[in-house]
C-alpha cells in the first residue's frame, strides 16, 4: 500500500506528464488503465481533469500508469541527445 505522500507524488507526476497530450489521448490512456473519464468537464484545465480522474485510483493502477508515463518520458529524453553527448558530462555547443 502506498503512503499518501507517494500517491500525491505519483498523481502530480502523472497529471504533469499526461496533460501534455491531446484530450483524446488523455482519455484513451486513462481508460486503458481502468480509470474513469467523463464527457462533462467545463474547463480546459487538463491537469485538473487528470487529477480528478485518478485521485481515487487503486494503488496498482496508479503505479502502473505512473510507470508507463515515466518510462515513455525517459525514452523521449534519451532519444533527443546526440551520441556524442555522454550522460553526466558537460554539454557545450560552439558555433562560428
Amino acid at each position: 500500500m502506498s503512503s499518501p505522500s507517494e500517491r500525491i507524488e505519483q498523481i502530480i507526476d502523472i497529471s504533469s506528464e499526461l496533460s501534455q497530450s491531446d484530450w483524446p489521448i488523455i482519455d484513451l490512456t486513462l481508460r486503458q488503465f481502468g480509470l474513469p473519464t467523463t464527457e462533462i468537464w467545463n474547463s480546459n484545465d487538463k491537469k485538473g481533469y487528470i487529477m480528478r480522474m485518478i485521485d481515487r485510483a487503486d494503488d496498482e493502477n496508479l503505479a502502473q500508469l505512473h510507470y508507463h508515463l515515466m518510462q515513455k518520458s525517459s525514452k523521449l529524453v534519451s532519444e533527443k541527445n546526440p551520441e556524442f553527448w555522454q550522460p553526466g558530462r558537460f554539454k557545450l555547443f560552439i558555433s562560428h
